[in-house]
């Protein structure tokens, strides 16, 4: 029996097992986190461990905003990269996606503004959170875009590079973690969805 596993925690409690990358984040101490990977019937672990989780996985990633490693960003739908995107943003009533239009608007202005400055001197358009961070996706996450993801999207996830946890592996926050949860349930129809005690109840390499 295949399985999607998950260990939830505060924030306080989450980053001492996390990654660097994860522990930088300017998070509040009580905010919810997660780890999540999956498990084949054979209990190995990982997204690609067996064809049914290939397949929740790609369900999940369609319904969100994508970015890969270069910082391009991808609509609902429109990844299809063979490997798991960097980040995943789950969009809030719209309000994501007004940061994605703000930061399309700034490429375009930036664009213009390369191609006039070559002619006389012009003030470089104003580069907003997203754009900042999106620019080097290898940055930490600041305090302002904590909070700008915390109010735009149901939840956000964090590729775990190092594959200790299996492919696919990844962190995600939220105001309420339950969503992605449930999300996860709605589209693992058939495999089940398992919470672990702690970060250290979840099977590595």
């Amino acid at each position: 029996m295949f399985k999607i596993v998950y260990c939830m925690a505060q924030f306080a409690e989450f980053k001492k097992l996390a990654s660097e990358r994860i522990q930088s984040i300017p998070a509040n101490d009580r905010d919810s986190f997660a780890l999540v990977t999956a498990m084949n019937g054979s209990a190995k672990i990982g997204f690609d461990s067996c064809a049914e989780l290939k397949d929740v996985l790609r369900s999940f990633i369609d319904i969100c905003y994508c970015a890969d490693q270069s910082g391009r960003l991808y609509l609902p739908g429109e990844y299809h990269g063979g490997g798991m995107p960097m980040f995943i943003f789950k969009d809030r009533g719209g309000r994501f996606k007004a940061m994605v239009d703000e930061h399309n608007e700034y490429l375009v202005a930036l664009k213009r503004y390369n191609f006039l400055a070559k002619y006389k001197d012009i003030e470089s358009p104003s580069a907003t959170n997203l754009s900042v961070f999106l620019e080097d996706s290898s940055s930490c996450i600041g305090r302002d875009l904590y909070g700008d993801f915390i109010g735009s999207c149901e939840f956000v996830c964090v590729a775990n590079i190092a594959g200790e946890y299996g492919w696919g592996a990844f962190t995600a926050f939220a105001d309420d973690i339950d969503v992605l949860i449930n999300t996860l349930i709605r589209i693992s129809d058939r495999s089940p969805v398992v919470r672990l005690k702690a970060v250290s109840d979840i099977p590595q390499w």
